[in-house]
């Protein structure tokens, strides 16, 4: 057999002859035990979604860059299609083997790949936020968004001291979990994982002012929706540093005296500091 007679990808038997694809669905054929490779070019905020539909028994596996398996999926059905969905960790050039099983008398079968690169603006209307830095703002009190391959979404919003935030998290399908961040990025809470169906629910009270983290982890390799809602939505006003800035309130150059009688005030409600008054003083006296 040769490759000319294989399929139109052949030879693509191993990494350095894998053939290059994108989004599309594409058709091969397996010989006996051969097994084919694809590389796709992906980003670290992709996920990538493979199907193969085929006759018969196959087993998908998928390469980092440093071709080390991150992932693999089969199935022992017969004519069901096999999914694989895998949020990526890294930039690079990923590589999809499709492999007869062992269980599989046939010697010859064709196949259909389907892929899908999952990049952020198919993603949901919050990606990328799969970190703390990059944490979506919760704007709303309720919020649609979907796991892909096992990803974790991270959303935050600003929080006075005493205030509670209630959160409740309902998937479409598969297992979702919720946790809770404080401003320091410490795990303040959590709940067990959630079917479809069910509601996780998680409620904080805030011990200091801030930003805190709600994030929904996804597990196993498939495509979850979800929806998280909230009591509390958006971030809280940032504060002046500078001490001219937190109380020269009438856009004269310098602090007046009616200011400094509002700071004294300010300063009584227990809102600033004794050396906060000092420094007043010392620059009106300057």
């Amino acid at each position: 057999m040769t490759p000319v007679e294989n399929d139109q990808f052949g030879p693509n038997g191993g990494f350095e002859a894998a053939a290059a694809v994108s989004n599309g669905s594409y058709d091969g054929t397996l010989w006996d035990s051969e097994s084919d490779y694809f590389a796709v070019d992906a980003n670290e905020t992709d996920a990538l979604d493979l199907s193969v539909s085929q006759p018969s028994f196959v087993t998908v596996r998928l390469y980092r860059p440093n071709r080390s398996q991150i992932a693999s999926s089969s199935t022992s059905l017969q004519g069901r299609t096999t999914r694989l969905v895998e949020k990526l960790p890294e930039n690079g050039t990923y590589y999809v083997e499709i492999t007869r099983r062992s269980s599989s008398n046939q010697q010859v079968f064709n196949y259909t790949l389907s892929v899908n690169r999952v990049t952020p603006d198919k993603n949901d209307q919050f990606a990328p936020n799969g970190g703390f830095d990059s944490a979506a703002t919760i704007s709303a009190q309720s919020n649609n968004g979907t796991i892909w391959g096992g990803e974790s979404d991270y959303f935050k919003v600003g929080l006075n001291a005493s205030e509670t935030i209630s959160i409740a998290l309902t998937p479409d399908n598969g297992f979702v979990t919720v946790r809770m961040f404080d401003p320091d990025r410490n795990q303040i809470g959590n709940d067990d994982p959630f079917l479809r169906g069910g509601t996780a629910t998680l409620t904080r009270t805030a011990s200091e002012r801030g930003t805190y983290y709600v994030v929904v982890d996804g597990s196993g390799r498939s495509q979850v929706g979800y929806e998280l809602e909230s009591n509390r939505t958006g971030t809280l006003p940032q504060q002046p540093t500078s001490i001219v800035d937190r109380f020269d309130t009438n856009n004269t150059p310098g602090i007046q005296v009616p200011e400094v009688l509002n700071a004294i005030v300010e300063f009584n409600r227990g809102q600033i500091s004794q050396g906060d008054i000092l420094r007043i003083i010392v620059a009106l006296n300057s």
